[in-house]
């Protein structure tokens, strides 16, 4: 899950809608070359290595140090875990802190798993190209059709009428602006319900289904490729539609998902400690003796007492909750380590991880708003000072001014729940890529990410927007 403001309805009682407002806000999940990824420098390719001795004490100081300063404290960020390996290097793996605010809390582990949110998106899009580019051994032809991405929900899932649970307008929605966020389709998570799941029975488990029945009645937001909005409907919609085409007996049974994303991304790059979980975090662990790994995470909200309950309260830890209702739009966890393994695999020059016809598709980018002569939505040639960002096959890019005065472009995404703040970054040219979550989600949380990554980078972002898709 990413975190994003929204607008909510006013729903009467003026207390309510303020935190309506603000716990939407938590649960609003936090995502052929072209040119797309072009540096804005002098289109050198430096692959030179930073002091990785340096960079390891440094960035071990500085979380450190951010864990010590009374207002992070106060907002319940215990740990900071932290990946960071620059080019060809072995990854540096870094803890600071610990596992939970308890009294008796161990030390934070380097291989703590936490929830990454919408970094789940990623995982997601390259699962889907792989299977647009792939053949299916039950058909012996390609999962997707000829079309690949480009071809319509629809042609997959079948012309379905509109209903309690579909609209008839997401037929003719392409699987690629399902992934780059052009498709219009309405965001689940700003529905008014998510509020009373959380406040009542966390634990529930929910189906696709039900996520999409939030959105069915609403009207499309825009023309399928004419703008751009970030929904995380779009990615629920992506599950059924994997689902569909890997094991059409159920197509609504998410266990397909999850089998393909463990024998295609999770077993082939060796990610021991990363899990789809389809309801329950802990028993998501099959591995049992990781269960101990699994880091505490607090909401922060200033929730009224007559709203509060056992589940819903300021500082409460969430780590138990179920995340069916994120699914295939946010419910994966991880650790800093595996998530950097799957970065560093899919944009190293030097990985043989994805063919480079997948490669081509994955660094193709649309224009998040009206910027430098394109329209949201349009494909971009190339990412420049006059149009700097761009989102892609569930990751975003930006091109962000360095501390030398120069610029580099940077591939990333933040993922949030109701506990946990996550990001992955990767500076394209230096081949150096970061992943670190606070298992928090303070006001302070995008502020503390843009210094972690200025720190591992070089760089020198200075406003949320930079990093925020």
């Amino acid at each position: 899950m990413r975190t994003k403001h929204i607008s909510l309805i006013f729903c009467g009682i003026q207390e309510l809608f303020v935190l309506l407002a603000f716990v939407t806000f938590l649960v609003t999940m936090t995502g052929c070359n072209n040119n797309a990824g072009a540096s804005t420098t002098n289109g050198t390719q430096s692959q030179q290595a930073y002091n990785i001795t340096t960079n390891k004490s440094h960035l071990q100081k500085v979380l450190d140090e951010i864990l010590q300063r009374p207002n992070v404290e106060s907002g319940f960020v215990t740990g900071i875990p932290l990946a960071y390996q620059n080019n060809k290097n072995a990854p540096l793996i870094i803890a600071s802190g610990k596992m939970s605010k308890e009294s008796n809390a161990e030390n934070l582990q380097q291989d703590a798993i936490f929830q990454v949110g919408s970094i789940t998106k990623t995982f997601i899009g390259i699962l889907s190209l792989k299977l647009a580019h792939e053949i299916n051994p039950k058909t012996n032809q390609k999962y997707f059709g000829e079309k690949g991405l480009d071809s319509m929900v629809g042609d997959i899932l079948g012309e379905q009428p509109s209903s309690q649970f579909w609209n008839k307008a997401w037929n003719r929605v392409t699987l690629r602006q399902l992934l780059n966020m052009t498709s219009g389709i309405p965001n689940y998570t700003e529905a008014s319900q998510i509020l009373m799941i959380m406040m009542n029975n966390p634990y529930d488990n929910f189906s696709i289904n039900d996520g999409l029945s939030y959105v069915a009645t609403e009207s499309i937001q825009f023309n399928p490729g004419k703008g751009y909005y970030y929904s995380n409907t779009n990615y629920l919609i992506m599950g059924l539609v994997i689902a569909k085409v890997t094991d059409p007996e159920n197509p609504y049974n998410l266990d397909s998902v999850q089998s393909q994303l463990k024998n295609k991304i999770f077993e082939k790059l060796q990610l021991n400690h990363t899990y789809f979980v389809e309801n329950l975090p802990e028993s998501s662990i099959t591995r049992t003796w990781q269960q101990s790994l699994l880091m505490s995470g607090y909401l922060v909200a200033d929730i009224p007492e007559s709203l509060q309950t056992k589940y819903f309260y300021n500082g409460v830890d969430i780590k138990g909750y179920s995340l069916s209702l994120a699914s295939t739009a946010g419910s994966i966890i991880s650790n800093t380590s595996d998530v950097n393994k799957f970065i560093q695999a899919i944009f190293s020059q030097d990985s043989n991880f994805l063919t480079q016809d997948e490669k081509a598709e994955l660094t193709n980018f649309v224009a998040m708003k009206d910027e430098g002569g394109y329209k949201a939505g349009e494909q971009i040639d190339a990412l420049t000072t006059a149009v700097n960002k761009g989102f892609g096959l569930g990751y975003a890019a930006s091109v962000i001014p360095t501390q030398d005065g120069t610029s580099e472009v940077i591939y990333f995404k933040p993922g949030g729940t109701t506990g946990f703040s996550s990001q992955w970054v990767y500076a394209k040219d230096k081949n150096i890529s970061t992943v670190f979550t606070l298992n928090s989600v303070t006001n302070l949380r995008c502020n503390l990410q843009f210094e972690i990554i200025n720190q591992a980078f070089n760089t020198a972002i200075d406003s949320c927007d930079m990093i925020s898709d």
